[in-house]
C-alpha cells in the first residue's frame, strides 16, 4: 500500500507507554487503551482517544475478496 493523498489508508497513532488490553473474561469486548488517533480511509474514527462517531470502514467477511 501507499500513504499518499487520494489513497485509502488506515493509520493508528498510539502511546506505547499507555497501550494495554483491558478486556476481561466477563467483559471481552472492551477496547484497548492508549489509542490516541485512528484514521480509517483517511477519516478520523478516534481523535484524542475518543470515538468520533465516524464509521468509514466496511466489514470484511471471511472468504470475501
Amino acid at each position: 500500500g501507499a500513504l499518499r493523498a487520494g489513497a485509502a489508508a488506515d493509520v493508528v497513532v498510539f502511546d506505547l507507554g499507555r497501550v494495554r488490553d483491558v478486556a476481561t473474561f466477563t467483559d471481552p469486548h472492551r477496547y484497548s487503551e492508549g489509542m490516541v488517533h485512528v484514521f480509517v480511509n483517511g477519516r478520523a474514527a478516534i481523535r484524542d482517544g475518543a470515538f468520533t462517531g465516524e464509521r468509514p470502514g466496511r466489514v470484511l467477511r471471511k472468504g470475501a475478496r
